[in-house]
């Protein structure tokens, strides 16, 4: 894996503000990357606007599924995730 030390290093947090000026429901491959790292994590908004979170463990990608209510148009808000290797 290319960012191992990412993860060796005890799990990440990211966190940012976020404003969704964008209803993308009519494009269901729509989504848009909020955080992109390939290979290590990503976050990204779905097209009903539900945020989801993705690492990559041993080479295989996890997704967390969606996460929360969809995000608000024309709203900022806050949007943060947090992995641990060993599940704490």
């Amino acid at each position: 894996m290319r960012h191992a030390s990412v993860f060796n290093s005890g799990g990440l947090t990211c966190e940012l503000f976020v404003k969704r000026l964008a209803d993308l429901s009519a494009n269901p491959q729509g989504y848009q990357f909020l955080v992109n790292k390939p290979g290590a994590f990503d976050l990204i908004v779905e097209p009903s606007g539900v945020v989801q979170a993705s690492v990559t463990v041993n080479g295989t990608r996890v997704r967390s599924g969606g996460v929360g209510p969809a995000l608000p148009l024309n709203t900022w808000v806050h949007v943060a995730f947090t992995y641990r290797p060993n599940g704490t």
